[in-house]
């Protein structure tokens, strides 16, 4: 008996996707004015962001710094108790504003010199953004997942996300997998388009797949967009072949659309890639230091 054939009847994860360990720094709900010096923060971690990081990955983050220091609720002590998320301590200078967007800079700087590739930023609409001094526009590139993805409600209990995640890990990795394929097709494969194709088409079978999963399980949780940020060069990658992706604004996710549609008619599943900012304080080519969520409404 070959080898592949003995591993696939013995292994029952041979043959799936195994993408690496991945974490995101997360930030509680705040606006910092840094020309003004005014910073207007919430102490704790906003109840839908923290459920979409602990859903869709491994490790999280949750920086204090030395100027402000959030104590956390239940829910990040629960994480911090199970291992999954750590709060290290991140020293900056300055006022409360620069500080506080300084410290998540920082902290993804310490965590790439680390662990390279494995950190993202993690930001929803109820975070704190990274501040645009650290950025140089149109160098990035942008992928936008638009109605193609659910995330848990804010009153689903963290245990039974991580029950879920334990039951469902390989519809989960699959996601996460052709995702990071893609985003490494965009860096230049000779043949992009081509290959941009497959990995959507890829892409959006699995997310198709973790839709009706969700929907057995019956989780409580919203339709949302996912916009992951890039440090590639958006005008370099369009010469290397994805010139046809970078004319469209919107490319259709047809099998995740015809699950979405069954509960909410008339919306659609889209994907597009477009320029993006490029993040100066980290040089990694190939995975995305950031991750932006965007509960867009309910679904089931």
């Amino acid at each position: 008996m070959g080898e592949a054939k003995h591993r696939k009847e013995h292994d029952p994860e041979y043959g799936k996707p195994r993408p690496k360990m991945r974490g995101l720094i997360l930030s509680s709900p705040g606006t910092a004015h840094i020309g003004a010096n005014t910073f207007h923060g919430s102490g704790q971690l906003d109840k839908t962001d923290l459920r979409a990081s602990l859903f869709y990955w491994d490790r999280l983050m949750w920086p204090t710094n030395n100027i402000l220091n959030n104590m956390g609720d239940a829910d990040s002590q629960f994480l911090e108790s199970a291992g999954i998320m750590s709060r290290p301590r991140i020293v900056v200078w300055g006022d409360m504003a620069s500080a506080s967007v300084n410290a998540i800079n920082q902290a993804l700087v310490d965590a790439e010199a680390k662990e390279p590739g494995i950190w993202s930023i993690g930001e929803g609409v109820n975070s704190l953004s990274i501040a645009d001094r650290w950025m140089v526009p149109r160098q990035g590139t942008r992928i936008e997942l638009i109605n193609a993805i659910p995330l848990p409600k804010d009153t689903v209990p963290l245990a039974e996300i991580l029950d879920f995640k334990a039951k469902r890990r390989p519809e989960l990795l699959a996601f996460r997998s052709y995702l990071e394929e893609m985003t490494q097709e965009i860096n230049g494969s000779a043949d992009s388009v081509d290959a941009l194709s497959r990995k959507l088409k890829e892409l959006d079978l699995a997310c198709a797949d973790l839709f009706k999963t969700t929907k057995e399980w019956q989780l409580p949780l919203y339709l949302s967009d996912l916009k992951v940020s890039m440090n590639t060069d958006f005008a370099k990658s369009i010469d290397m072949g994805t010139k046809a992706w970078g004319k469209l604004d919107d490319i259709g996710m047809s099998e995740t659309a015809k699950i979405v549609g069954a509960t909410l008619a008339g919306v659609s599943s889209l994907c597009s890639v477009k320029p993006d900012f490029k993040l100066q304080s980290i040089r990694r080519p190939t995975s995305p230091y950031k991750y932006l969520y965007l509960a867009q409404r309910e679904l089931f």
